[in-house]
């Protein structure tokens, strides 16, 4: 959070005066899920296309979950396919959580507590994340606005800082190798536990 601040700036005020433009200018499409007449317990099946739901987001996992459609089903809810690099949003109880569906995620659609966002060439999916988190928690700070994330044409009127792409690539370059470095520090400190504690053993 303090790398985003450091460089994009703070995205309330637009402190570094960048580009502004609406969230629906860096999709290619935003979609809430069917209505839930659509998607009735007789229509699942034991294997098919995966149907997302809201805890697939709040847990940030896509292999939650276990309702599945068939293709005829699935062709018929085709406007909300949701595949690998999409981002799906929590908008029913728990709302704001974002999460996007990693490599090799199940093909399949969302259901009507989430809403969907495909990128355009304009933005980065890491900055798109960590921007909307912010928002999300501004809007949790003041209360009414949380809940006008069920609409959403709401939601594509949110305005959003669009610094250059080449920013945008650098500050993902960055998180990348804290990532990386956060993942190497926790298998050494894993190790020293388990040799500590081996050596806890012996000594007993």
């Amino acid at each position: 959070k303090s790398l985003f601040t450091r460089v994009f700036g703070d995205i309330l005020s637009n402190s570094f005066n960048w580009e502004q433009v609406k969230l629906q200018d860096i999709c290619s499409s935003i979609v809430r899920g069917p209505f839930g007449s659509s998607l009735k317990k007789e229509f699942f099946v034991k294997n098919g296309y995966k149907v997302y739901e809201q805890k697939n987001a709040i847990n940030q996992s896509a292999d939650l979950g276990e309702y599945y459609i068939d293709e005829k089903k699935f062709k018929e809810l085709q406007r909300f396919e949701c595949k690998t690099g999409d981002i799906i949003m929590s908008c029913s109880g728990t709302v704001g959580k974002l999460f996007q569906l990693p490599k090799n995620s199940k093909t399949g659609i969302i259901n009507q507590a989430l809403c969907k966002f495909s990128l355009n060439n304009k933005i980065i999916s890491i900055y798109f994340l960590k921007y909307l988190e912010k928002v999300m928690e501004n809007l949790k700070l003041n209360g009414s606005g949380i809940k006008n994330i069920s609409s959403v044409s709401y939601i594509k009127k949110i305005d959003i800082n669009l610094p250059p792409i080449e920013l945008q690539n650098k500050f993902a370059e960055r998180v990348e190798k804290i990532e990386k470095l956060s993942f190497i520090i926790s298998s050494v400190i894993f190790k020293i536990s388990e040799i500590l504690e081996k050596k806890g053993v012996e000594s007993n």
